[in-house]
């Protein structure tokens, strides 16, 4: 599917604010590093993905809209330490991936 001049770009025929949004701020990643955030009305959560064959380190700082207590590894490819309110030090696998949940809704 490709994206779209349509409203919701052509992939969702939702009213605008049912539909959840993608982004990021700016950060500095790894090249092999792929990042990006889900915010909805049910929460926010923060996806990685090493690309890499080798191990990689992102810190990507406090996160806006973040709650205390809420930041929980969902899923991720092996064990990991906690994350941080911080968001600084996480570790990434060889074609590695995480997804931590920011804020319940």
């Amino acid at each position: 599917m490709q994206w779209s001049a349509a409203a919701n770009a052509g992939f969702s025929s939702a009213a605008a604010e049912r539909v959840g949004r993608l982004s990021l701020p700016d950060a500095a990643l790894p090249a092999a590093v792929l990042a990006h955030r889900f915010d909805a009305d049910a929460g926010t959560m923060l996806f990685l993905h090493n690309l890499g064959g080798e191990e990689a380190r992102v810190d990507l700082g406090p996160q806006p809209g973040t709650e205390e207590g809420a930041l929980v590894e969902v899923f991720a490819d092996r064990a990991y330490d906690q994350p941080t309110p911080g968001l600084s030090g996480l570790a990434l696998g060889p074609r590695g991936y995480r997804w931590i949940r920011l804020r319940r809704g």
